[in-house]
């Protein structure tokens, strides 16, 4: 399991289970299981009940919701070129994301 944060060309933030398609030898895809949009609120009350808190003090609240909401599939394909950039997320929204998708360490 590789959980990792992939970054759209539209902007959007997904954290998933991010798999490599490799077809004859030939990187073809990126496949995404339980894929999560990641939504950020930032606070600054710090009366707040909050997942993470930034060097500044500001609180930032970490949502997350399906990607494709409308979807009954919970494994998707996506061409390289839709894909900006992919990252290691910090440890509290890999914890988050765990929770919500059922699994276990």
């Amino acid at each position: 399991m590789s959980i990792k944060i992939v970054i759209f060309n539209n902007g959007d933030q997904v954290i998933s289970d991010v798999r490599e398609v490799i077809v004859e030898e030939e990187f073809k895809a990126y496949q995404l299981i339980h894929p999560q949009k990641v939504f950020l609120r930032e606070y600054d009350d710090t009366q707040l009940l909050v997942e993470n808190t930034d060097a500044k003090g500001e609180s930032v609240e970490m949502v997350l919701s399906a990607w494709i909401p409308l979807s009954k599939e919970k494994q998707f394909y996506v061409a390289t070129n839709s894909v900006v950039s992919i990252t290691e997320p910090i440890e509290d929204l890999v914890k988050i994301y765990k929770e919500k998708v059922g699994i276990d360490d």
